[in-house]
């Protein structure tokens, strides 16, 4: 048994997990106690470098990733090590944006974009800690135009997904549709806006005689 397991296994319950859920979870912090415990023999007192190493591990040669992380998020909150929620969640953000970015630069633009645009950029894969991400992420950004409409909806689908997971696992206020629609509103409005009006006025400039 892990230290205060009961706790885990109501907050993983508040979190809306199932039984089956629960008990993967718990099996997932049971095998990462045993990998990298500290002096107590439970993860309060583990060294931060021989967490961080077994939890990178881990969830790069695993299923379901974001899921094992999150569970390991979950009882370091339990256990009172802050430090280690903030580095986890720090891995568990960036997981599938630049996928999804790339998905929806093809939806909005076609295959042969995306393909020059992500052409030889190595995607971090899970559990990549977060400073693998800003060479492959500079590269896709510097490959778009930045004015563009087309960039604006890239950065519009990461910022939305970003937050929406942030707000989910992070703030605990859950995802309803309605508030999904107006962020997304509000953003597509901040984001795309001036992106369109510049677009008018190029081509109306590229129009005149």
């Amino acid at each position: 048994m892990i230290q205060k397991e009961r706790e885990f296994r109501e907050r993983c319950a508040l979190r809306g997990l199932d039984g089956v859920a629960t008990e993967k979870a718990v099996g997932w912090v049971r095998r990462l106690v045993e990998e990298a415990a500290g002096y107590d023999g439970g993860l309060a007192t583990a060294p931060p470098e021989t967490f961080k190493r077994f939890a990178s591990l881990e969830a790069s040669a695993a299923d379901e990733a974001p899921d094992r992380l999150l569970a390991y998020a979950r009882y370091c909150l339990v256990i009172g090590r802050e430090d280690l929620v903030v580095w986890l969640y720090s891995v568990i953000l960036p997981i599938g944006v630049l996928p999804a970015v790339a998905e929806r630069l093809a939806a909005l633009e076609g295959e042969e974009l995306r393909e020059l645009v992500f052409r030889g950029v190595a995607i971090p894969p899970p559990g990549a800690p977060p400073e693998a991400y800003p060479a492959p992420t500079a590269v896709v950004v510097s490959r778009l135009e930045p004015t563009s409409v087309r960039a604006g909806g890239v950065v519009l689908a990461s910022t939305v997904v970003l937050g929406m997971l942030w707000r989910h696992t992070i703030a605990g206020d859950g995802t309803p549709a309605a508030f999904v629609l107006v962020a997304t509103a509000f953003l597509a409005l901040s984001l795309l806006g001036w992106r369109l009006v510049v677009a008018l006025v190029r081509r109306r400039a590229a129009a005149r005689p």
